[in-house]
Parts: structure tokens; C-alpha cells; sequence
């Protein structure tokens, strides 16, 4: 089992594309990395700030990451 730490993803804030400061399709590459590394047994800890609109949309992607998931607010 691994424990794996991430913060302030900010899914759905496309204003840091547009001003720099995250790559065009960052959100995609994000998953696309969780899913590649993360495995069932181990544990995703998201310190704040998941996303910023479509709340739904996002939290709906996070649980295709198939691993506990702890979110500190």
C-alpha cells in the first residue's frame, strides 16, 4: 500500500491556462497519472481545493480512481 499527497488541483479553473500557469488539458494529465500510479490498495490524500467549477463533473471523475480517498478541507 502507498499513500499518495496532491493539492490544489483546481479542476475546471481555466483561468490559470489562460494566464500561465497550468498546461492546456492539465486536468487530463492529472487523471491520466492517477490511474497509471494509483492502485486499489493504496490511499490518494487531497489536501484542498479540488475544483473550482462542476463540482459534480470532477468528483465524479475522482471516484473512477479506484483507492481510498481522504479529503482534507
Amino acid at each position: 500500500m502507498n499513500y499518495w499527497l496532491t493539492t490544489d488541483t483546481h479542476f475546471g479553473h481555466y483561468k490559470l491556462v489562460e494566464q500561465g500557469l497550468r498546461p492546456e488539458g492539465f486536468e487530463n494529465k492529472i487523471f491520466r497519472s492517477f490511474k497509471t500510479n494509483i492502485k486499489p490498495d493504496d490511499t490518494l490524500i487531497h489536501f484542498g481545493d479540488v475544483c473550482f467549477h462542476e463540482d459534480h463533473e470532477w468528483h465524479e471523475k475522482l471516484n473512477e480512481i479506484v483507492c481510498r480517498k481522504w479529503l482534507i478541507a
